[in-house]
C-alpha cells in the first residue's frame, strides 16, 4: 500500500500483487486478471474459450469427431499456465491505483467464477450430461473410451455430480431398446448405462443367448467375427441392437416378470455385462432412471 497526494487530501493506493494474480490465474483462470484490472482483457479470454469449447462441441455432436479426453485435458493445464503468466506479467508492472474494483476484490473473484459453475452445473442436471464409457459391458455399441451425451428430458430425475437436486414425476416415455443412463447398486452416486429389453408386466426369459418377450422369440441374425466376440444383430420392436457373445463362456441365463414402474436392461455384450441378470443390480426402476442417450461418439480405436 501507499499513498496518493491530492490537493486537499491523501488516497490511500493499491496494487495487485504478482504471486497472488498468478495464483488466481492458474486456478481460477480469468480471476487472474479480473484481480489485475483487466476486464476487457478476461473477457476476451473467455469468448476465446467459449469459442474453443464450441468447436470441440460441434466436432464431437456434428463431425463424429472422437477427441482424447486426455488432451483435453492436458490442452486446459495449458491455458491454465498462460493465464497465471500473463496475470503475473501485468501485476508486475501495475501502477498503484488510487480505486480497486469490485470485480478485484474478493466477493467478485468468488461470485464471477461461481456464476459460470452454476450454469454449467444447471444445463447438467437438467438438459444433457456427458459420459465416458470406462469397460466393455456395451460393446460393440459403445467400446471402451467412447463419449456419450446423455438427455434428461421428461425422466424427473435433475442432478449431476452425484447430486439430485429436483425430483419429478417422470413424463417421457422409456421403450423398448433406448440406451439409459441409471442410478442403481449399492452406489447411488454411481452411474450404470444399459439397454432397455423388458418393459413393466413382461415375462422375459434369456436362454441360450436368446431373448424371449411374453413368449416370443426376438429374431438374432449371426455377422462377423471381431477377436474373442461373435458379432450379431438383434431386433427388438422394429429396433436393431448389435450384440457380442464370447462362445467359449456359458450363457447366463435368466427369467422373471418385470414388476411395475421397473425396466429390464442388458449389456450388449450380453457374456460380459454386470446387468439385470445380477442380484446386486436387479430390476430398475423407473425413477432412477437419470437419462437416454442422445449422442453416441466412439473412439477411433476402440481396443
Amino acid at each position: 500500500m501507499s499513498t496518493i497526494a491530492g490537493n486537499d487530501s491523501a488516497t490511500t493506493a493499491w496494487r495487485p500483487t504478482p504471486w497472488i494474480a498468478a495464483t488466481l490465474g492458474f486456478v481460477g483462470g480469468v480471476a487472474g486478471l479480473l484481480y489485475v484490472h483487466r476486464p476487457w482483457l478476461a473477457g476476451a479470454y473467455l469468448c476465446g474459450s467459449m469459442g474453443l469449447l464450441l468447436a470441440v462441441f460441434y466436432a464431437i455432436w456434428g463431425l463424429d469427431v472422437y477427441l482424447d479426453l486426455e488432451l483435453v485435458s492436458w490442452g486446459s493445464w495449458v491455458v491454465a499456465i498462460v493465464l497465471a503468466i500473463h496475470s503475473y506479467s501485468i501485476a508486475s508492472a501495475a501502477p498503484a491505483l488510487a480505486q480497486r474494483r469490485w470485480y478485484s476484490r474478493w466477493y467478485g473473484l468468488i461470485a464471477i467464477p461461481l456464476t459460470l459453475f452454476v450454469l454449467v452445473f444447471l444445463f447438467r442436471s437438467f438438459f444433457y450430461e456427458s459420459y465416458n464409457i470406462p469397460g466393455e459391458s456395451m460393446y460393440p455399441t459403445l467400446p471402451r473410451g467412447s463419449l456419450v451425451f446423455v438427455s434428461k428430458a421428461g425422466l424427473g430425475r435433475y442432478g449431476t455430480y452425484g447430486i439430485t437436486i429436483w425430483r419429478s414425476g417422470p413424463t417421457a416415455p422409456i421403450a423398448r431398446g433406448d440406451l439409459v443412463a441409471y442410478r442403481w447398486g449399492s452406489d447411488p452416486a454411481m452411474t450404470y448405462l444399459h439397454r432397455v429389453v423388458g418393459l413393466p408386466g413382461e415375462r422375459i426369459e434369456y436362454t441360450n443367448r436368446r431373448l424371449t418377450i411374453n413368449g416370443n422369440t426376438m429374431p438374432v441374425r449371426l455377422g462377423a467375427r471381431d477377436g474373442i466376440y461373435q458379432l450379431a444383430t438383434e431386433r427388438l420392436d422394429g429396433r436393431e441392437a448389435t450384440l457380442a457373445f464370447i462362445e467359449d463362456r456359458h450363457s447366463r441365463d435368466w427369467a422373471g416378470t418385470v414388476p411395475p414402474q421397473h425396466y429390464l436392461v442388458f449389456g450388449d455384450s450380453r457374456d460380459n455385462a454386470r446387468d439385470s441378470r445380477f442380484a446386486e443390480v436387479g430390476f430398475v426402476p423407473r425413477d432412477h432412471i437419470v437419462g437416454r442417450v442422445a449422442k453416441i461418439v466412439k473412439q477411433s480405436d476402440p481396443r
